[in-house]
């Protein structure tokens, strides 16, 4: 063989290990995402394994709140505290009956319901007009199938919805028009918008397998194509099924996340969490750290019953915050302020002559216009109260404004929003 073609064969040999070597390295520090919508089937993202982070989750220099002993054996004492409180009756029509709340959200005078049972998003002015629905079931490009959770983006005024079943997000107008569609790269079942970014939650059932990046993560971060930028809490492999009810959430443009069964809340904030709540209990509290651990459901079954445990629902308003605990089947509340560091708490609520308003007055579900507190009520719980009040078996204290409400109310009625304040404490 001559020297020349000897040398051609070195630089070829030379050429395919280099070609070689390159695609491994790239296919070791790429990831190639493809989509499991029902629309965009074909579509591929491609990400570099090191920019999704994985972030830091400590719980240091997290305020501490301590849940005293006695939390589950007194009543809530709201009397004084809560004021402003206001009854709207959400419009009833054809199109607009509601079958189950799952969620309600309020932005610019409008609230947003998530009818679960009958898979509708119905929008209503902030005195209960009904506006306008908000998405079309069907199998369209256009079209959701499931409606699993609900997102606003205040800053540019759209509604998103997350459709579990043909697995896409898709984004509306407030008045109802269609703005477009992302298919789904892996599973969540939650999302929120932060400025220029998303944040989706994962339950326990969804592990994206077969995705390392995201797999088993309960948050995800991500930018608004939903490519992954940093992930956090891994569930263990072969761990219980149990979850918390909607733990992440968007108050007053802040995004939080409780991890369920752990003892804390984040804040989502330029790409880390930001730890703001850490729960201490005086006594039989959850333990720490048990999300972290490979326990079987029947086992984490039998450590549930034992100790008190934060339920998972929680509201951030600017000076005042709610959490809810559990113990053995009772429901406990628990009020926050911000300001003094004092607690207000209880299973029950303490009614008197002084202040008839609290029987209307239920646990807040999200904050409405300037900063107040809002809830729901069943028009069959008023019907009841207003058939007592008509047989005379209790005296009608309410004030002229709610009877005026409450006389008219039918059992078949939409639920009503209450809203109210709460005075520093």
């Amino acid at each position: 063989m001559d020297v020349n073609k000897k040398k051609h064969i070195l630089k070829l040999s030379f050429f395919v290990f280099t070609l070689f070597f390159n695609c491994t390295n790239e296919s070791k520090n790429n990831v190639s995402l493809k989509s499991i919508g029902a629309s965009g089937r074909n579509k591929q993202i491609k990400i570099k394994t090191e920019a999704v982070k994985l972030l830091d989750v400590n719980n240091k220099g997290a305020t501490k709140v301590v849940i005293p002993s006695d939390v589950f054996n007194s009543n809530i004492e709201l009397n004084g505290i809560i004021y402003n409180i206001d009854l709207i009756p959400l419009e009833t029509t054809s199109e607009s009956i509601i079958g189950s709340i799952h969620n309600i959200l309020f932005d610019s005078d409008s609230y947003f319901i998530h009818d679960i049972r009958n898979n509708k998003l119905l929008r209503f002015s902030e005195n209960g007009k009904f506006l306008n629905s908000i998405g079309t079931i069907g199998n369209g490009p256009n079209e959701l199938l499931r409606i699993r959770d609900v997102a606003i983006n205040t800053e540019k005024k759209f509604i998103s919805i997350l459709d579990s079943k043909s697995r896409k997000i898709c984004r509306y107008r407030y008045s109802g028009e269609f703005i477009d569609s992302k298919p789904f790269y892996y599973m969540v079942s939650e999302h929120e918008y932060g400025n220029n970014s998303l944040v989706f939650g994962a339950s326990i059932a969804q592990k994206n397998k077969g995705i390392p990046l995201v797999e088993s993560f309960r948050l995800i971060l991500a930018d608004t194509n939903v490519i992954p930028l940093g992930r956090a809490f891994k569930t263990p492999e072969n761990s219980f099924i149990y979850a918390t009810k909607r733990p992440l959430r968007k108050f007053n443009n802040s995004i939080y996340y409780h991890q369920p069964f752990s003892n804390g809340i984040w804040k989502v904030e330029d790409g880390v969490l930001i730890p703001v709540i850490k729960f201490e209990f005086e006594k039989n509290g959850f333990p720490d750290g048990v999300w972290k651990k490979e326990i079987s459901t029947k086992k984490f079954k039998s450590i549930l019953d034992k100790y008190m445990t934060f339920s998972g629902e929680f509201i951030m308003s600017d000076s005042i915050y709610f959490f809810r605990f559990f113990n053995k089947g009772e429901v406990s509340d628990l009020y926050y302020n911000k300001e003094s560091e004092e607690i207000i708490y209880g299973k029950g609520i303490k009614i008197n002559k002084d202040n008839p308003e609290m029987v209307l007055y239920r646990s807040p579900i999200g904050i409405g216009k300037n900063n107040s507190f809002f809830t729901k009520i069943e028009a069959m719980s008023l019907f009841s109260y207003r058939q007592a009040v008509e047989e005379k078996e209790i005296k009608n204290t309410l004030k002229t404004k709610y009877w005026e409400v409450i006389k008219d109310i039918k059992q078949t009625d939409n639920p009503l929003i209450v809203t109210y304040k709460i005075k520093d404490f």
